[in-house]
């Protein structure tokens, strides 16, 4: 008797030199969740419009891609704008991988590489908590009122900060390695840097070890968007740390 044999099915395999991308568009959603507002990135509501741009070396292996992004325009719904995305890409079901990346806001400047690792795919609907984050960035730039897609209360914030760091952890429980950051025209950071509850800033629990860390007062204060600082930071003036530093935004605590 003939023994039956499996039926199996072959991967399918798409390969192209160049795919442009013309006004595409990319959603994930959960209609079981509450509509976002306005203003506000929102995991469970992901929505890239006008997604313009050149893929190379494309290649695409079930659920999984490799290309080279080449001056990818697109806007989120939140308002995001991306004004050009460069990067080596692997997209896969448990991970993305972006390396030579170079990300250009209208503001905001990211260079290095940045790999995610999530459960899958239909699982990127709660990024914040889930999604490993490692990677570099080097001479960078961020804009703090570009981050008001997760806290309202940056919008508009008038400082800038200049950043090289290893990055490691969830959105929500950050480690930032070996920092070299300066925000605004005299505030300096070095050493490394643990946020714990992002994106909700005044709320983060934050354990700093500081190589060198040099501000102001009047700096500290415009880096908090004019929250007023403790009575005991207020009388410092000039300030040089080098050490632990743990805090709320409500609750400072020098050790």
């Amino acid at each position: 008797m003939r023994k039956k044999t499996k039926n199996t099915k072959s991967p399918w395999f798409i390969k192209s030199s160049q795919v442009k991308l013309v006004n595409s568009r990319f959603h994930i959603f959960d209609y079981r969740k509450p509509r976002p507002k306005p203003g506000a990135i929102d995991d469970y509501y992901l929505e890239f419009n006008n997604i313009n741009g050149v893929c190379t070396d494309f290649r695409m292996l079930d659920d999984s891609m490799h290309f080279r992004a080449k001056n990818w325009k697109l806007k989120e719904r939140s308002g995001l704008t991306i004004k050009a995305f460069n990067a080596l890409c692997n997209i896969h079901n448990k991970g993305m991988d972006f390396d030579k990346l170079d990300l250009r806001m209208p503001c905001s400047v990211l260079q290095g590489d940045l790999h995610f690792k999530y459960p899958g795919f239909k699982y990127l609907d709660e990024f914040i908590h889930n999604t490993q984050w490692k990677g570099n960035l080097k001479n960078s730039s961020i804009c703090l009122a570009e981050l008001s897609i997760f806290d309202e209360s940056l919008k508009d914030h008038p400082e800038k900060m200049q950043i090289s760091t290893g990055i490691a952890g969830t959105f929500d429980n950050l480690k930032l390695k070996k920092v070299d950051a300066l925000i605004g025209s005299n505030t300096k950071i070095k050493g490394d840097l643990l946020f714990e509850g992002l994106p909700d800033w005044r709320t983060t629990y934050c354990d700093f070890e500081f190589d060198e860390a040099s501000t102001s007062v009047e700096s500290l204060s415009k880096l908090l968007n004019q929250t007023e600082v403790p009575p005991l930071l207020s009388r410092l003036g000039e300030m040089n740390y080098k050490g632990r530093f743990s805090c709320q935004f409500i609750d400072f605590n020098f050790q």
